[in-house]
């Protein structure tokens, strides 16, 4: 497990093979070390998405804790507000990413924050 403060962006590079499932999970903080009040840091309203981008820019994968359109998963992102863990994970096949080398990019965003809170390289092999 990761543990990601809210205070700064982590950089975390991925590498996977293609045909693998995801899983990431982190325990979000704040700058004192403190499990995170999600709901309260950010505004009852949050949604945390986790963004895949090709070399042209676009969105070539996305995750999200809520309903989502397009080619972002919905309910692919699970906050647990009283652990303050957040979970990101999908199967071999949701995936779908050939290989190739990709940016990536969790953010949290509600009507009283919004935080990159990580980001790095994903490698598909």
């Amino acid at each position: 497990m990761v543990k990601i403060s809210t205070d700064t962006s982590t950089k975390v590079d991925i590498t996977t093979k293609v045909g693998d499932s995801f899983y990431i999970k982190a325990t979000l903080t704040d700058d004192s070390d403190t499990i995170l009040n999600v709901p309260s840091f950010f505004g009852s309203d949050y949604v945390a998405t986790l963004s895949v981008v090709n070399s042209s820019g676009e969105i070539a994968l996305g995750f999200s804790s809520g309903t989502a359109e397009g080619v972002f998963l919905s309910n692919s992102i699970v906050v647990d507000e009283t652990l303050g863990t957040l979970t990101v994970s999908a199967s071999g096949t949701q995936m779908g990413l050939r290989a190739n080398s990709f940016k990536y990019f969790l953010v949290i965003s509600g009507s009283n924050a919004t935080t990159t809170v990580f980001n790095g390289k994903l490698k598909v092999k």
